[in-house]
This record gives structure tokens, sequence and C-alpha cells, in this order.
């Protein structure tokens, strides 16, 4: 596995260690942050109540879970939570907060958990695998570790166009992600009434139809 931003984010967590903007916007102060998680963290709630009803007792893993923001929500809904980030200083923060969790120190990339999950999701995550074969190999070790029927669900900023913004940031096209899905034989779908949020599912094979 070629690394891909990995020690930015290491050293990012160490310098702002427990403070939200290890996780979210550098530039700004830690209210306009929070306030920033709470619509990510109702939306992404959202989206998963709209895929799977409930969420009582559904396993859900979390790529790129930083120092926990999404854990504990989706603990009180009835959820099995797991999460997986490459810096031991987020994971201890996490813990913290969501002592009932599952945390593990692990890359994004090609993780192998030896178990599977009814939803696979991240935020944020992909846009900084700046190695598109590192992006695909993301996507696929998330489908490895859905269960039948599971979902992945994705929270990116995907337009038309690919931008690179800086050199450890790429938004990669949404026919960048229609392909990359396809190849890996899931649908890429938009969720119309949660603005930002995808969902990548598996294709029915035909004994399935």
């Amino acid at each position: 596995m070629h690394k891909d931003n990995e020690d930015y984010w290491i050293i990012r967590h160490t310098k702002f260690k427990g403070d939200i903007r290890s996780v979210g916007n550098i530039g700004k102060d830690v209210q306009v942050n929070m306030r920033g998680y709470e619509l990510k963290i109702q939306r992404l709630r959202d989206a998963m109540l709209n895929k799977v009803g409930y969420l009582e007792n559904k396993s859900v893993l979390e790529i790129g879970c930083g120092i926990g923001m999404m854990a504990p929500d989706l603990v009180r809904l009835g959820g099995k939570y797991s999460g997986i980030d490459i810096s031991n200083v987020a994971l201890e923060k996490a813990r913290e907060k969501c002592p009932s969790g599952t945390f593990i120190c692990n890359n994004a990339i090609d993780y192998n958990l030896n178990t599977k999950f009814d939803i696979v999701f991240c935020t944020d995550v992909l846009v900084h695998l700046v190695k598109d074969e590192n992006w695909r190999q993301a996507i696929r070790s998330m489908k490895n570790h859905l269960k039948d029927g599971g979902v992945i669900i994705i929270k990116e900023d995907i337009g038309d166009d690919r931008i690179c913004p800086t050199s450890h940031v790429v938004s990669r096209s949404r026919s960048e992600y229609v392909d990359a899905s396809a190849n890996l034989g899931l649908t890429f779908e938009v969720f119309d009434s949660v603005p930002g949020f995808y969902c990548l599912t598996p294709l029915k094979k035909m004994h399935d139809l």
C-alpha cells in the first residue's frame, strides 16, 4: 500500500489534539466548525435512515473517523459502531467521546477487519486520497466489508469537473465516481433530499433478481 496523506493527518491530529479543527476547517474557529459538524451529523443520519429505515442493532463502520464526531449520535440511535483512523492521537479522543464504540488504527485504503457491516460510510475522506489507485482501492475495501444488502454512504463535494485545489486534495467528478462504482459492481446514487451525500450499493446478481 502506498501512503497517501497519512503523515499529514498524523501531524495535524497531533498539532490540534482533541480540537475539532483537527478534522474540520483549520481556517475557521471552533464554533463555526461545530455548526458545520452538527449539520453534517444531521444529514448523515437522514441519509442512513433513508436507506435502512432504522439503525437499531445495525452494524456501522466509519472510514476516517478522526476524533469520533459522528459516533455518539449513531450509537444513541442503536447502531453498533466501529471506526477506523490512521491517527492514534485522534482515536484516543474518539474513545473518550464514544466509549461503547470500537476504534481501530488503520489506513483508509487496504484494511481487512475480517467482518462485514450493514453500513460503511465516510465523510469528506475520499477527497484526501490523491492517488487514483488508492481512491479506487478505498471504495473497493468499503464494498468488501459490506454484508449482503448493505450500503455505502459517502459525503463528498462532487461536481462535473475534477478539481485539485491543493496538493492534498482531489475532488473527483461525478463521472469518475460513476465509472469507478460501475467497475466495482456498484451503483452510484444521489440523495436528492440530503445535499452532498451519495449512496453506493452492490448491483444485484442475476440469481438475486
